[in-house]
């Protein structure tokens, strides 16, 4: 089986790839995971793939290579998305770009949502969702994967994927000396990106400004009222289409 684990950035995709990590090892399935961060890389990841493995595949660039691979039997592709706006807000803090160039990258990656969708068998997930309704969304991805959970097991899986937990691997990233860097299963990396060099956890894909708010609708409190105007003027008719509050 491959997981396409796809999405708009800062959608919750992170959350949803160590979900799928959990349910794969309470299965004791054995699988390869890759996160590719660029159409090419994508492609190239698609390429080595062994049809008789499973996959873990995170990403964010939907390539017509995807598009024709996901059309294999063995495939359960997902796509996170989020209000755009609230987008924007967390690229900006994790980046440290301006709102036009967060706006841009945002509006880059959202030109991948109609396609995403076509996709056979997709699951959307609402970033919403995972942060009111968590348990809900394991449990509709564990029965995308063939997978039966209790109830119970899907609160375990919550608790294992919590934001408080995750947010201690963040801090392990920041900080390897002052935490158990064993126990939280850490083993940072550092990506050198156009803005800054990003640390990150190659295990769980945990960026040391991962955890932010956490919020929906974080964009009223972050943005000032002309950059509220900005955002709602930019991404209006996809807000509409979406269901997002104006």
């Amino acid at each position: 089986m491959i997981i396409l684990n796809f999405g708009i950035p800062r959608s919750g995709t992170v959350w949803t790839y160590n979900v799928f990590r959990s349910l794969w090892r309470r299965e004791q399935i054995s699988y390869h995971a890759f996160s590719p961060n660029s159409p090419l890389e994508v492609d190239e990841c698609l390429d080595q793939l062994n049809p008789r493995e499973n996959y873990l595949i995170h990403g964010h660039s939907i390539t017509p290579a995807l598009v024709e691979f996901a059309q294999r039997p063995d495939v359960r592709p997902f796509f996170n998305y989020r209000d755009p706006r609230d987008v924007v807000v967390s690229q900006i803090r994790l980046h440290d770009i301006s709102l036009a160039t967060a706006m841009e990258f945002t509006q880059q990656a959202y030109r991948s949502l109609q396609t995403g969708m076509c996709l056979p068998g997709i699951m959307l997930i609402p970033y919403g969702h995972i942060v009111d309704h968590p348990e809900a969304v394991i449990f509709q991805a564990a029965t995308k994967l063939g997978i039966m959970l209790r109830l119970s097991e899907c609160r375990t899986i919550g608790e294992e994927n919590s934001m408080g937990r995750l947010k201690k691997v963040m801090e392990a990233v920041n900080d390897t000396k002052g935490h158990d860097t064993e126990s939280l299963g850490v083993d940072v990396g550092v990506a050198e990106t156009n803005t800054r060099d990003i640390r990150y956890d190659r295990r769980h894909l945990i960026t040391d400004r991962h955890i932010q708010s956490g919020k929906t609708g974080r964009w009223r409190e972050e943005l000032s009222e002309d950059d509220q105007d900005l955002v709602n003027r930019a991404f209006g008719p996809l807000i509409q289409v979406l269901g997002f509050d104006a």
